[in-house]
């Protein structure tokens, strides 16, 4: 399969690199990661992250729908 590099980094919690429970890459490029009970956002292969949701029940996984 195709291998897509993604940084961790430039808007996500410090802890976060010690914790993402799941990646996933949608159609049009977005990158989203999770981890506790927060979801993050990159739209530039991972330079930048914004918070898209927080408080959510504990993120086990991410699906493209």
């Amino acid at each position: 399969g195709d291998v897509y590099w993604v940084r961790l980094e430039h808007g996500l919690p410090s802890q976060f690199d010690q914790m993402v429970r799941s990646l996933i890459l949608d159609e049009a490029g977005g990158v989203y990661a999770a981890a506790g009970h927060e979801l993050f956002a990159s739209f530039d292969e991972g330079e930048s992250w914004q918070r898209v949701a927080g408080d959510l029940p504990t993120v086990m996984a991410l699906a493209v729908v």
